[in-house]
């Protein structure tokens, strides 16, 4: 059984990683306390340590994004792959060079431009689109890929230019 203190600390990450404000939070936790049952509590904490069967839940951007560098890393040692950081750009940040829409990685041996997204139940932003059509436009590589296996497939095509 997960403690209330766990519950509420995981219960306010995932709050503050939607972006929700601090009084908001607080209320929501607050109402989360008094109506949360045991047994929500335990799923919650089955869920979050993958105990509920994997083809129920649809893997979050980031983690297809670890799968997938980590097998680029494996299967292609050597050749550069960067993460290009772009979330929730603030006015600081784009004077330091961060551009909103940008793609999550870039392989400068491909030219090639990546923007990951989840298998399901994904968005792409007009931000997105039109950074693809930029980078396209100068001659470099742009794709949205659908998950690790789509980025895997990708890669693949280009085999040959890797290994040299």
């Amino acid at each position: 059984m997960i403690s209330d203190e766990v519950f509420i600390s995981e219960l306010e990450h995932i709050l503050k990683a939607r972006s929700i404000k601090k009084k908001q939070r607080t209320e929501d936790i607050a109402y989360a306390m008094e109506h949360v049952s045991i047994k929500l509590r335990d799923d919650y904490l089955e869920y979050q340590r993958g105990l509920i069967p994997k083809k129920e839940r649809i893997p979050c951007e980031s983690e297809e994004q670890k799968a997938f560098v980590a097998w680029f890393k494996k299967s292609y040692p050597g050749v550069v792959i960067m993460n290009i950081k772009n979330d929730n750009a603030k006015q600081h940040d784009i004077e330091m060079g961060i551009h909103p829409g940008a793609s999550d990685l870039f392989i400068p041996q491909l030219m090639l431009f990546i923007e990951m997204k989840r298998t399901k139940n994904y968005k792409i932003s007009n931000e997105q689109v039109q950074f693809k059509k930029y980078i396209e436009s100068t001659g470099y590589l742009h794709a949205f890929c659908f998950g690790c296996e789509d980025a895997k497939n990708l890669i693949k095509t280009f085999n040959k230019k890797l290994i040299k």
